[in-house]
């Protein structure tokens, strides 16, 4: 068909974080999204054009801790 798929995890699933989908992870909590994002590229592999990773981390709204750059890089090199 000519599509490309791109997977976004946009916020915390609830399972992984009692303290509300919209906190983003820190610490320990970013070796569980690694995890996380490696049981979703076993799966989905190659089929997936790209995967992103959270939802506007410079936004209020998604990043309740409020916009933190440095979190966000730890997040990202945790998951990659």
């Amino acid at each position: 068909l000519g599509l490309d798929v791109y997977l976004q995890v946009n916020s915390t699933p609830e399972w992984m974080d009692d303290r509300g989908r919209w906190y983003a992870p820190e610490g320990e909590d970013a070796e569980r999204w690694a995890d996380l994002f490696a049981r979703l590229v076993d799966r989905f592999g190659t089929d997936v054009t790209g995967y992103e990773v959270w939802n506007e981390p410079n936004y209020v709204n998604f990043w309740q801790q409020g916009p933190d750059p440095e979190a966000y890089a730890d997040l990202l090199k945790a998951v990659w």
